[in-house]
């Protein structure tokens, strides 16, 4: 049995990702894994037994927020950019504010 084959034009040319690129999909890869293992051992050794009543209920909270940014895209499909939506919904002082509140919070917790 043979691999499917994909259609022409459709792969990634020879030599396109460089090293750069390599750790760009590297760290991308592990962060979520290490952020995962991190926040769970916390979470484990400050809640104890409560710790999965704690994941279901944070679960809930995130597919609410899911649900909400599903809502929006439908309405103003603008990949996820929160900015876009509050500029539209209240004006362009308070997107401009958010667009700038999102890109520090970026930069100092990430």
């Amino acid at each position: 049995m043979s691999a499917p084959q994909a259609p022409e034009g459709s792969h990634l040319k020879d030599n396109a990702l460089g090293l750069g690129h390599a750790i760009f999909f590297g760290v991308a890869g592990t962060a979520p894994t290490f952020s995962l293992s991190a926040a769970l051992g916390t979470l484990v050794s400050t809640a104890g037994l409560r710790a999965p009543g704690s994941l279901l209920w944070g679960g809930i909270i995130m597919l609410g927020i899911t649900l909400a940014f599903v809502a929006l895209n439908r309405k103003s499909p603008d990949a996820g950019a929160s900015y876009a939506w509050i500029r539209d919904t209240f004006g362009p002082t308070l997107g401009f504010l958010a667009g700038w509140t999102v890109l520090v919070q970026s930069v100092l917790f990430m």
